[in-house]
């Protein structure tokens, strides 16, 4: 199944008309609360892009915004968007890899505060990436993150875990140190996984970074162009801001 994410009012007028156009999304899995899983409260997947999705397609009833509800792994839905399989994708930083296959919106969905994952017990001071290098520990970083090659540029010894779920219960473990993320992310792998008598979200932002709607290069301008239109009124409106305080 998929979800189509319209107002009523766009989806009559695209029946009616005949000119709606579909820009195709794949969950990403493990990003939650980017993306959150249909459940008991949710019959259709829900979360921060989601929401910013829904928002887009409100903005131009000639849009229709297909969500594939089956996670994916980011590294699949690269792919895809290189094969032209699927359209979009929201919320992601940007990196050479990306830039190959996805044009990037100007305007940022919303920002990203990199944070660590750590041990209550573990008092380290770490207040840079240099901090994380000359400390020397293993760090968790979720498959497919572009935060992976900074903090190999850096020196520090990162390493895949799968998602975010797998990274918390690493450092729980003992198999990594620390868990390199974003403070949304981190918050709720802590609370969802049940580690709150275990880690906590260490203190300090270690960077900043705008996170990105992308577009495939083989979507066609008219549609890149009415999407990047929408993004900007939404972000004039404040509407953007509104939908990330629901997450934060």
């Amino acid at each position: 199944m998929r979800y189509a994410l319209f107002v009523g009012i766009g989806l009559a007028w695209a029946s009616t008309v005949g000119q709606a156009q579909t820009v195709r999304v794949q969950f990403q899995e493990a990003s939650a609360p980017k993306y959150l899983e249909a459940d008991g409260t949710h019959t259709a997947p829900s979360g921060l892009c989601p929401d910013i999705l829904a928002a887009l397609a409100r903005q131009d009833p000639t849009l229709t915004i297909e969500l594939d509800p089956q996670p994916r792994p980011q590294k699949r839905i690269e792919h895809d968007i290189g094969a032209g399989t699927k359209d979009a994708m929201c919320g992601l930083l940007s990196s050479p890899e990306r830039l190959v296959v996805a044009n990037r919106l100007e305007t940022p969905v919303y920002m990203i505060y990199e944070r660590m994952v750590g041990r209550l017990d573990d008092n380290a001071v770490v207040a840079s990436l240099d901090d994380l290098a000359r400390i020397g520990a293993a760090v968790a970083v979720q498959s497919g993150a572009s935060y992976l090659r900074k903090l190999k540029d850096a020196g520090v010894q990162a390493i895949e875990s799968g998602g975010s779920d797998t990274a918390v219960r690493a450092v729980a473990n003992g198999r990594a140190r620390f868990f390199y993320t974003n403070s949304l992310t981190a918050s709720y792998f802590i609370k969802a996984e049940k580690l709150q008598d275990k880690l906590r979200l260490h203190p300090g932002v270690l960077d900043t970074s705008p996170a990105y709607f992308w577009v495939g290069k083989h979507v066609a301008p008219e549609v890149v162009k009415k999407l990047d239109l929408a993004l900007k009124r939404l972000k004039r409106s404040g509407e953007l801001d509104r939908i990330y305080a629901r997450y934060d």
